[in-house]
C-alpha cells in the first residue's frame, strides 16, 4: 500500500464507522490533512534513505570496453515516530437527558478531533524533539538541524532553500509590493524539485496577502478540496495556498498563530512561507497503522464517566532536501 492521506484512510474498508467519522471531522478541520501523506512504517523508527545528490551519467561508443557505474548518493537517517494519544471523558449523567439537543458524546469527540486537526499542523511546523522527546520532528525543526536545507541556525539568510525577503512590512496596497511579493513566491517555488511545489503553507496574514497580490494581477484560481470547498491556488494549476492556523490552545483566544506574524521577529516561522512538494521519495508523513477511534464505554475505573479514546503512531520524514524551501520574513 502506497501513501495514504486522511482522506483516503477514512475510506478503507478496514477503518470502522466511528473512526471514519473522526477523520472526516479532522479532514473538514485541517486543510493541510487532506493532502499530507503518511507512509506505512510498520515500526516505531524507520531508516529513511535520504538523497544527497546525483549520480553522473555517461555515455558510450560501440563495442565498449566497459561501461561506467552510476551510483544512486544516499545518507541514512533515523525516524522515530511519536504517539499522539489521549482520552476523551463524558460524564454519564450527561447522556440521554431530554433537555439537550446535542449529543453529549459527539459533542466531545468533534471539539476533541478538532483539536487534533489543529495539534497535527502545529507539529508538522513546530515540533521539536529537542524541547519535547514526545514530538516529531517538523519544518521548523529541520531548518534549524538538517545541513542539507538550511545553516543550521535560528536565522538563516538567504542560502540552499532558504530565502529571507527581510520585508515584514509590505504595504499591499502598492502595486510595487504585490508584485514584489509575486516575485519571492516564484523564487521559492524555484527551489523545489521540478518548480512545482504542492503547497504553500503560511499563516492568515500571509493567506490574505497572497490573495490581494494574485486577485490585483489577475491571477487568483481555486481548486476543490476534499468536501467539494473552494480552496485558493498560487495561480491557474499551481499549488494550495494554506493558513496553518492556530494551536488548539489559541484557537478560541486567537492568540499566537502556528506561523507567527510580527513586524521585528527574526526567527524560522515568523511571517514564513513554506513551499513543499510531497511524495515518498520527497517529504511526508509516516506512521504505523491508521489513526484508531475508541467508541465511548463504561468502565468502572472510569467512573462517573463514558470514555472514548484516539491513538495515532506518526512521524514526518524529509528524504529529499529539494521537497522544501523556506520564504522567511515575506511580508
Amino acid at each position: 500500500m502506497g501513501a495514504l492521506t486522511l482522506a483516503d484512510m477514512a475510506q478503507l474498508s478496514t477503518v470502522t464507522p466511528f473512526t471514519q467519522a473522526v477523520l472526516y471531522s479532522i479532514l473538514s478541520a485541517s486543510p493541510l490533512a487532506a493532502r499530507l501523506p503518511f507512509e506505512e512504517t510498520g515500526d516505531l523508527q524507520t531508516l529513511v534513505m535520504e538523497a544527497t545528490g546525483l549520480p553522473t551519467p555517461s555515455h558510450r561508443p560501440i563495442n565498449p570496453s566497459s561501461v561506467t557505474i552510476a551510483t544512486a548518493k544516499f545518507g541514512q537517517r533515523t525516524e522515530t515516530l511519536k504517539i499522539m494519544s489521549d482520552k476523551i471523558p463524558v460524564d454519564r449523567q450527561l447522556l440521554n437527558n431530554r433537555s439537550s439537543h446535542v449529543n453529549p458524546k459527539t459533542a466531545a469527540m468533534e471539539q476533541y478531533t478538532k483539536a487534533v486537526a489543529y495539534e497535527l499542523v502545529d507539529q508538522y511546523v513546530n515540533g521539536s524533539p529537542a524541547t519535547d522527546p514526545d514530538e516529531p520532528g517538523g519544518l521548523a525543526y529541520r531548518f534549524q538541524t538538517d545541513t542539507r536545507i538550511s545553516d543550521g541556525t535560528a536565522t538563516p539568510s538567504t542560502q540552499l532553500q532558504v530565502i529571507d525577503a527581510n520585508d515584514q512590512n509590505r504595504d499591499m496596497t502598492s502595486a510595487a509590493e504585490q508584485q514584489d511579493l509575486l516575485n519571492d513566491i516564484h523564487e521559492l517555488m524555484s527551489l523545489i524539485d521540478g518548480g512545482n511545489p504542492d503547497i504553500l503553507l503560511t499563516n492568515r496574514q500571509g493567506w490574505l496577502n497572497i490573495g490581494i497580490a494574485a486577485r490585483a494581477q489577475r491571477m487568483m484560481a481555486v481548486t476543490r478540496d476534499f468536501f467539494g470547498r473552494a480552496v485558493q491556488t498560487f495561480g491557474e494549476g499551481g499549488p494550495v495556498v494554506i493558513d496553518a492556523g492556530y494551536p488548539p490552545a489559541s484557537v478560541i483566544t486567537r492568540g499566537t498563530q502556528v506561523i507567527p506574524t510580527s513586524t521585528t521577529a527574526n526567527d524560522i516561522t515568523s511571517d514564513a512561507i513554506f513551499a513543499i512538494k510531497f511524495g515518498p521519495t520527497l517529504s511526508g508523513g509516516l506512521q504505523k497503522g491508521t489513526p484508531e477511534a475508541m467508541d465511548f464505554a463504561e468502565n468502572s475505573a472510569d467512573f462517573p464517566n463514558v470514555v472514548g479514546a484516539y491513538e495515532w503512531v506518526y512521524g514526518f520524514h524529509l528524504t529529499n532536501p529539494f521537497s522544501v524551501a523556506l520564504l522567511r520574513r515575506a511580508f
